[in-house]
């Protein structure tokens, strides 16, 4: 029984036992912060319970970064030491290496073919670079954020401050960069956000329960008028933060998308091969996301890259009104409000992070039309 529980029982338990044991260690991770902060012990975790105290959301979005860095690394040890402890995942991956090669193929073709076009190649780049430079601000800026030079407050642009200075002598292209990171993570968990709340409303209107669905649809009609509004309203608990930003746009673009996608859905949900699905044994969620999600993709990613785009403008309009993102906090937002007060003493300041903003919004739109093309 001993050789038996060892050699094979054990072997067979391992890798559910790897997961669990990745899992608690992440658990432990996030705990660290009670404990630093319990027994007074310096770390990322009481620098992090620090920071958000302060609402330096800078510093917290640099320590969320390395935590998210240190969970997909987590991750992705858990599913190597996978393959090497259960030798029928590194076969299963080598036996249906056709499966994995087709996925890989595809994405190369959907690259490619996005690549080819004039407006996906020029999506590409710049959000290449968009990303390469939010990297890099993580590290690296030419100037501090806090350095002004008193001596050059509208600085034109120069070989000391390559796109000059702003009203307080602040370096606008080190402010740029910073803000980068910034709005990256409002676009990202924008499209997360409004992807994950309307495809919750897609699935309820495309229910096979007749009421369900059909209050979805009322809902979802009576609620679209409202995202309006909601960013002053969060704004009052909240204060001025990303976070408005965020749920105020997920919450719009879902309920945009969930409308948007109402006529396609249905019909793929009223298909042949969903009722085969059906009868063969598939549920609902399976159902969803395998038969129903993929045939409204093309519309999907149009919207998707849309809503990516539009909390750019969302962030500096907002930022702008004092519902935004907070003082002191780097964004292009934060920059156009700041210098736009003083356009006709030094347009410049203004022109610099406009011109981002229209390059970056420009090219996600893009992204969307090539990638619903591809």
């Amino acid at each position: 029984r001993r050789q038996a529980v060892l050699r094979v029982a054990l072997r067979l338990a391992i890798p559910q036992l790897v997961s669990v044991i990745g899992l608690t260690f992440a658990q432990m991770v996030t705990g660290v912060m009670v404990v630093e902060n319990l027994f007074a012990l310096p770390g990322l975790g009481s620098m992090l319970v620090t920071d958000v105290g302060n609402r330096d959301l800078t510093a917290v979005q640099s320590e969320l970064f390395l935590l998210a860095a240190f969970f997909l690394f987590l991750g992705l040890l858990v599913d190597l030491l996978h393959r090497m402890l259960d030798p029928r995942l590194k076969n299963a991956t080598i036996g249906s290496g056709a499966f994995m090669n087709d996925r890989m193929h595809a994405l190369r073709v959907v690259l490619q073919s996005m690549w080819n076009r004039a407006g996906g190649r020029y999506a590409l780049i710049v959000m290449g670079l968009w990303l390469l430079v939010s990297a890099i601000s993580l590290a690296w800026t030419p100037y501090s954020l806090l350095a002004t030079d008193g001596f050059n407050t509208w600085g034109s642009p120069s070989s000391a401050h390559l796109l000059g200075t702003d009203g307080v002598g602040a370096d606008v292209l080190s402010w740029l960069m910073a803000g980068s990171r910034t709005n990256l993570m409002i676009a990202v968990l924008t499209v997360a956000v409004s992807a994950a709340f309307g495809l919750l409303l897609v699935a309820a209107m495309v229910s096979r329960h007749g009421a369900f669905s059909s209050v979805s649809v009322v809902v979802v009609d009576a609620l679209i008028s409202i995202p309006t509004v909601l960013a002053l309203i969060l704004s009052v608990p909240f204060g001025a933060s990303a976070v408005v930003i965020v749920v105020a746009c997920g919450f719009a673009y879902g309920l945009n998308l969930a409308r948007i996608l109402r006529p396609s859905a249905p019909l793929a949900a009223r298909s042949a091969y969903v009722e085969s699905a059906i009868w063969s044994g598939a549920g609902p969620i399976r159902v969803f996301f395998t038969h129903i999600v993929p045939n409204t993709l093309p519309v999907l990613s149009v919207q998707l890259s849309m809503s990516a785009g539009t909390s750019l403008l969302a962030e500096a309009g907002l930022t702008y009104l004092g519902v935004g993102v907070g003082a002191g906090v780097p964004s292009w937002g934060h920059s156009l409000a700041t210098s736009v007060r003083f356009i006709s003493i030094h347009p410049l300041a203004v022109v610099w992070p406009g011109l981002v903003v229209t390059l970056v919004v420009i090219a996600l739109n893009l992204f969307g039309d090539a990638l619903r093309d591809a």
